[in-house]
């Protein structure tokens, strides 16, 4: 069943007093405590800040630039932690950044780690990845109401490039109706 509006911005509200938040709760908090998707949140809203606003609470400017070196320090202790590179996936999974955000500062997920140090995840050819495990990361980042994900979010949080999708396919819409069939 959808989430209301209403809903939504009681999350958000439960969530602020969860982490002792008066002015909000940031995104990231919200996906620590939060009980339903953050992307749902977004999705519906707008954006992050529209969506706290309509909640109740002052407006907050933008987070400050993270520096280079907590990005670079990030990668290193998520290695440690995994004893191997870190990964798309395992960042998003375990690390305290999405790896968008690096893909956002150094250009690519690659030029972040090869500023850490590391070498860069070898290319992956489109062929080795299989439909099936297209389809299945589009119906992981699906919102809890099982809306499908947009092309900016596969972008920014999905395993693969959204068009990897488009070259696949043959367009977006076509692989979102292959994995929900024909639900766009």
């Amino acid at each position: 069943m959808p989430y209301s509006d209403g809903d939504l911005l009681a999350e958000i509200r439960r969530v602020a007093d969860v982490v002792d938040a008066e002015d909000g709760p940031t995104l990231q908090q919200f996906k620590d405590h939060g009980e339903i998707a953050h992307t749902t949140v977004t999705r519906r809203f707008g954006s992050w800040n529209d969506a706290v606003e309509r909640a109740g609470f002052d407006s907050r400017p933008p987070e400050p630039e993270i520096p280079a070196a907590d990005l670079l320090d990030e990668l290193h202790r998520l290695s440690d932690e995994l004893g191997e590179r870190p990964t798309v996936t395992t960042m998003n999974e375990h690390g305290e950044y999405w790896a968008s955000t690096y893909k956002r500062r150094f250009g690519t997920w690659n030029d972040g780690l090869e500023a850490a140090g590391f070498e860069p995840t070898p290319p992956r050819t489109e062929e080795r990845i299989t439909d099936d495990e297209l389809l299945a990361e589009l119906k992981r980042l699906a919102g809890s109401d099982g809306r499908p994900p947009t092309f900016q979010q596969m972008s920014e949080e999905g395993a693969y490039a959204a068009r990897t999708y488009v070259n696949r396919f043959g367009s977006w819409n076509a692989a979102i109706d292959a994995a929900f069939n024909d639900v766009a």
